[in-house]
């Protein structure tokens, strides 16, 4: 080929990648939007899905990634790699990125991809997950779960992190085992005993701020919560 149509033909190759990759990225966000809102029926969310060799009849865990420190269009687009690799899809919904991938262990996957992510795009990132769940139907109520985790990472301190709702000490159940006010008192009242609930932060570990707890959960804090409404950890082993 001469070289002045070879400089004519690569950047024409190079526009036509990119505007490929561009539609692929717009359809996984419109489904991704779909599951997370329940905007269709799930035989065809099921469908449109298995088109994009993706199958939502296997364990999907939902997270939430948050980043400020980095440029807007970089997470989305380190995530949507992501999801290719892992048969996944990532988009954002409502000013948050969102990431969708097989997976029945949502605590250890935010972990890893808490730092995976955190190397792609050189900046902490924060990873809440929920779930797993099975089918279309699921997702929807992961991803508000997924949320409610970020609010109570973010409040503890713990930006950078990757974790799940049992790694705070709640108790979040499955996505199909109830909604409304179950959930919320699952979330709030159901998990193990105070002590388990709100540990002693380790050496090293960052303290919840005052107030902490009932900005991320909605409720007092628990009896013996450091830095919570109630006695305090040092206070309580005075008066013992």
């Amino acid at each position: 080929m001469p070289p002045r149509r070879a400089g004519v033909v690569t950047p024409l190759l190079l526009l036509l990648r990119y505007s490929v990759a561009e539609t692929e990225d717009r359809i996984c966000g419109e489904l991704l939007g779909d599951l997370l809102t329940r905007a269709a029926d799930p035989g065809s969310l099921a469908a449109r899905a298995r088109r994009l060799k993706v199958d939502l009849g296997r364990q999907h865990s939902v997270f939430v990634l948050h980043a400020p420190a980095v440029p807007r269009p970089r997470l989305p687009a380190a995530a949507a790699r992501t999801a290719q690799t892992r048969h996944g899809l990532a988009g954002t919904h409502h000013e948050e990125v969102v990431f969708v991938c097989p997976s029945d262990a949502p605590s250890a996957g935010a972990a890893h991809l808490a730092e995976e992510l955190g190397q792609a795009v050189a900046a902490p990132v924060t990873v809440a997950a929920a779930g797993p769940v099975t089918g279309p139907e699921g997702f929807a109520d992961a991803h508000a779960e997924a949320l409610r985790c970020l609010s109570a990472l973010r409040a503890l301190g713990h930006d950078g992190r990757g974790a799940a709702p049992a790694d705070l000490g709640v108790s979040s159940g499955s996505p199909s085992a109830g909604t409304g006010n179950a959930r919320r008192r699952r979330w709030s009242s159901s998990s193990p005993s105070a002590s388990r609930r709100c540990r002693r932060p380790a050496e090293g570990e960052p303290r919840p701020v005052r107030g902490a707890w009932r900005r991320a959960t909605g409720r007092p804090a628990p009896r013996g919560c450091p830095g919570g409404t109630r006695r305090s950890w040092r206070s309580r082993g005075r008066h013992r």
